[in-house]
């Protein structure tokens, strides 16, 4: 196994890697740079080192290349446990300001809600 050091050498690379842990299917280079936040062309670099290693797979489509985690890799369970450890602590250390805002929010989702059961009764649509 690779230190965790190489797996997650950069910010751009652990982020890139957290974006591909959390698609539950094969995903375009653009997309991933934006849920990860990293231009595009860092995400790139980080696939030029990751495909050759075999811990992504690229997937050569005529107009664009897709990406996903190889997680029969022998490093993909250990990624797996960080990220979701760092989920987790992410969770606890911010739980009262998450709590804070989903009581704020929580009125307007069933405030639209009651607006959409509204318009499905008056309009008799199933």
């Amino acid at each position: 196994m690779k230190t965790l050091g190489k797996l997650l050498s950069s910010a751009e690379k652990t982020e890139v890697m957290r974006a591909l842990m959390r698609q539950p299917a094969p995903a375009g280079l653009r997309e991933l740079s934006r849920i990860a936040g990293v231009h595009p062309y860092s995400a790139v670099q980080v696939f030029e080192t990751l495909v050759p290693a075999g811990l992504v797979l690229r997937k050569k489509m005529p107009f664009r290349d897709l990406y996903m985690l190889n997680r029969s890799h022998k490093d993909a369970a250990v990624l797996t446990a960080v990220f979701d450890a760092a989920d987790q602590g992410f969770i606890r250390a911010r739980n009262r300001l998450l709590h804070k805002r989903a009581r704020t929010i929580l009125p307007f989702i069933k405030e639209a809600r009651r607006m959409q059961d509204s318009v499905t009764e008056t309009r008799h649509v199933a």
